[in-house]
């Protein structure tokens, strides 16, 4: 249902979300080597909550 207008919005949105996860994925080997572990460590937990947000396992909130 992506070529009807009304879903149209939700490609840019659903893309957002996808390039915070890949952006986050790509800055812990980073973290690792200057060995920055707190940060190296919320980078860690932001993917893990991120994934598990977008493939709704958690069932939280909404319809």
């Amino acid at each position: 249902m992506v070529g009807k207008g009304d879903f149209l919005n939700f490609l840019g949105i659903a893309f957002l979300a996808g390039l915070t996860i890949v952006c986050f994925i790509r800055i812990i080997p980073i973290l690792f080597r200057k060995k920055d572990i707190v940060y190296f460590i919320i980078a860690i937990i932001e993917v893990l909550v991120l994934v598990l947000a977008a493939s709704g396992i958690l069932k939280a909130g909404g319809h």
